[in-house]
């Protein structure tokens, strides 16, 4: 018989999160759950994918004083899960800070504060006068580092760590 492995913490197929609703809220959701022959987190579940696709992304340079309805270029939130969807919570970041810096947390920002002024995540460049410098572009990052030091990152930005703990 073949040995069988628990989930690991990083292939979880669901995540759990607690919300608070209304009691009204709740109850109706209770009852809607079971008109569908669902649970109420499942049904909860389903509600929050049905929403994503009435929430719609500006392009980051949409002129917020043109009152469309719906900007030119905008894109529903169920859409970006192949642009901004990945495995890796360092790689999710990476892709959000390029494509829509306004969205990030606080504690989001903090981290990528760090990154950008660390040289060890980016590709390095020599001026002709032998100084470092580094671009913060998408290409130049290294993501295996980031990756590396994700739990390290995610440290520093909760007061938890320093920075002079990641590397030179």
């Amino acid at each position: 018989m073949p040995h069988r492995r628990g989930k690991s913490a990083g292939n979880k197929r669901t995540e759990v999160v607690t919300i608070r609703l209304d009691p009204r809220l709740k109850y109706l959701a209770e009852i809607a759950s079971r008109k569908q022959l669902r649970t109420l987190s499942s049904f909860v579940e389903w509600a929050v994918a049905e929403a994503l696709d009435s929430v719609y992304l500006d392009d980051p340079r949409w002129d917020e004083l043109n009152h469309e309805t719906v900007p030119p270029n905008s894109v529903r939130a169920v859409e970006l899960e192949t642009g901004l969807w990945a495995p890796d919570a360092a790689d999710r970041l990476v892709k959000l800070v390029f494509q829509y810096p306004s969205l990030l947390t606080p504690s989001e920002a903090l981290v990528w504060r760090t990154v950008c002024e660390t040289p060890w995540f980016w590709e390095i460049e020599y001026a002709a006068n032998g100084q470092k410098r580094w671009r913060i572009e998408i290409e130049n990052i290294i993501l295996p580092r980031l990756r590396d030091k994700w739990d390290l990152l995610q440290a520093i930005a909760a007061g938890e760590s320093s920075a002079d703990e990641l590397p030179k």
